[in-house]
């Protein structure tokens, strides 16, 4: 699991209002609740472990960021300012796969022809089931790949 920080973090009031020590002390917390998220709430063991002073997790309880509840300390904001995500990984392509598509590509862009900064696209992209195989895969400079993201190409 992973913490996703919100893009308007930075400017919320409740993060100003805690202070730079107190929010990194949150984000040791958040981290934290990555590696245990079946138990969402922080007992002071965990805080204290972390490093965090009682006087910090005053300052997030005044903040809003941090609530006390019977067994230790809930963190706010949840789909606010954070949210845990499951990182899901996935192997690389083999090199003998890269090598057999760069050279019948002739280690080209397959859109704009440039020889620099080529990568391996994939036709029916990766998150919509597409395969690691010599058909779906063709080389696309970082740009074209970038510019392309991940929306399926019909051609007429």
């Amino acid at each position: 699991m992973a913490v996703l920080i919100s893009d308007y973090f930075h400017g919320d009031p409740r993060v100003l209002t805690a202070g730079n020590e107190a929010v990194g002390a949150w984000i040791r917390m958040l981290s934290w609740l990555s590696d245990w998220p079946e138990e969402p709430v922080i007992s002071t063991a965990v805080w204290r472990m972390l490093g965090v002073r009682p006087r910090i997790v005053r300052a997030l309880v005044d903040a809003q960021l941090l609530i006390e509840v019977d067994s230790g300390w809930f963190p706010l904001a949840e789909g606010d300012l954070w949210k845990l995500r499951r990182i899901i990984s996935r192997p690389r392509i083999p090199q003998a796969l890269r090598d057999l598509v760069m050279e019948r590509d002739e280690f080209r862009c397959q859109r704009c022809g440039a020889t620099e900064n080529l990568s391996l696209d994939h036709i029916i992209p990766f998150s919509f089931g597409g395969p690691d195989t010599e058909e779906n895969l063709r080389v696309l400079c970082r740009s074209c790949n970038s510019a392309r993201g991940n929306r399926v190409e019909i051609e007429v």
